[in-house]
């Protein structure tokens, strides 16, 4: 796959349409957001770093297909923000901030699962996990991470915010928690919320916690 250099939001000024495709990877790094007539990425790559609050991408249309992915670059806490009028994600597409949130709560220890709506998993005697936090009703947080002995061993899910007057979700969106080996701390869920006019398709939408799996 072509790897496009990291660029910044600011290289676009003259852009009006943008399509990546090919497996190509392109991160851009913003710090106002990407305003587009259209954003179409077909089986290739994009991370959105933007260090500006509120919404990252403006667009009238964007088109995520094939086997591409639409993502915030890790430990974003302003996530992957939308504005737009029309969104297609396609069968085999993904929005993803799975295992992109942050790492383990500072006071977390010994071996304990993130916590985010609810509390993490403990493992072992004096294990303590982190502190349950955000909004059930407007999710705008990172998940956290697990820990392993006092170091983190993963990162919760990221954060996902749509706005958009029609919605096709035939692929997937996704903010699930980084899943970590056996009596480890996985990652918590992060956050999805999603404002549209019409939302239709067989997709799926997930903020799940990672899951301990065999090392």
């Amino acid at each position: 796959a072509d790897t496009i250099p990291s660029i910044l939001a600011g290289d676009f000024a003259e852009v009006d349409r943008l399509t990546v495709c090919r497996q190509a990877r392109l991160d851009v790094n913003a710090t106002a957001p990407l305003d587009l007539a259209s954003l179409a990425i077909t089986s290739a790559t994009v991370t959105v770093t933007c260090s500006a609050p509120g919404t990252n991408i403006v667009s009238d249309a964007v088109i995520v297909a094939g086997t591409a992915q639409l993502q915030h670059g890790s430990g974003s806490v302003n996530g992957l923000q939308i504005a737009c009028r029309n969104l297609a994600v396609e069968t085999g597409a993904r929005i993803n901030a799975a295992a992109r949130g942050a790492l383990a709560h500072p006071s977390a220890t010994g071996r304990a699962g993130g916590s985010h709506g609810g509390i993490g998993t403990t493992w072992g005697f004096g294990s303590v996990t982190g502190p349950t936090y955000g909004d059930a009703l407007r999710p705008m947080a990172l998940g956290t991470g697990g820990t392993r002995d006092g170091f983190s061993s993963s990162r919760g899910g990221g954060r996902i915010q749509i706005t958009a007057d029609s919605i096709l979700l035939n692929g997937s969106v996704t903010a699930n928690g980084q899943n970590s080996p056996e009596y480890t701390g996985s990652g918590s869920g992060g956050s999805i919320l999603i404002e549209a006019g019409t939302l239709s398709g067989s997709g799926s939408i997930t903020a799940n916690g990672g899951v301990p799996v065999n090392a």
